[in-house]
């Protein structure tokens, strides 16, 4: 990322990291069809954990695994439940 961009990662450099492995892993592993399904599976990410659920077929998705991360000014990392 230093090379590439010249600065620091951020918070949102990992956050889109996380999310695009666990798009790509999803669809590897064979789930295509989203609008049929209710669950997706379990991914522990950099900063992130994601199980993306839905009531119903007809609802939005709704990730029920995070967790807060708190990034502090001397860079040291704070990991809430």
């Amino acid at each position: 990322y230093r090379a590439l961009f010249n600065a620091e990662p951020t918070a949102f450099s990992f956050q889109g990291y996380d999310l695009m492995k666990y798009c790509v892993s999803t669809m590897y592993d064979g789930a295509t069809d989203f609008t049929q399904t209710t669950s997706l599976p379990y991914m522990r990410g950099l900063q992130g954990n994601f199980r993306f659920e839905r009531s119903d077929k007809n609802s939005g998705w709704q990730n029920t695994a995070t967790r807060d991360i708190i990034y502090s000014p001397d860079f040291t990392v704070t990991l809430t439940r």
